[in-house]
């Protein structure tokens, strides 16, 4: 299968230059391989990051508050509320069916915006959430789904030494 127009031109590029040069391409994927970008976090460093920052235990005392009762002054409970109260001590305390969370989901910034505004969290908090997705993924990984080798960064560069 050929690889991606996309992997080739990243074998081309400035960050691999000096490996393209020397023709080292054990050092070329490396280099591509190395944990740079934003992905995927697994569920449990995100439960044990919520564990840290409050969060597990600002939602368990808010789950007990019933509906109709103010969370805060003039902020009524309401089912809405709780339901969405109870979907986050699920994702992060007992359901694991999920693997990862995509912490660049417009979603999951609104969730946490959420959870703000209710006081659960702060905006520090959310920002280490949010944080929790950097240095995920090689360069190659987000291109190819997989770590490069050696031999994909010789094919990419035109396959002569």
């Amino acid at each position: 299968m050929p690889l991606p127009q996309d992997f080739i031109d990243l074998c081309a590029g400035d960050d691999v230059a000096d490996e393209r040069a020397a023709k080292d391409f054990h050092a070329m994927a490396a280099l591509l391989n190395a944990k740079t970008e934003r992905g995927p976090v697994p569920i449990r460093e995100l439960s044990s990051l919520c564990l840290a920052v409050g969060l597990t235990g600002g939602v368990l005392a808010l789950v007990e508050i019933p509906v109709g009762d103010d969370i805060a002054s003039g902020v009524p409970m309401t089912l809405a509320t709780k339901g969405m109260l109870h979907k986050v001590l699920t994702l992060i305390q007992t359901d694991y069916r999920l693997e990862t969370a995509d912490c660049d989901d417009p979603t999951f910034a609104a969730g946490c915006d959420g959870l703000i505004a209710l006081g659960v969290i702060d905006a520090d908090a959310k920002a280490a959430l949010l944080a929790l997705g950097n240095n995920r993924l090689g360069k190659a990984e987000v291109i190819l789904g997989r770590a490069c080798s050696a031999i994909d960064c010789w094919e990419a560069c035109g396959g002569d030494s």
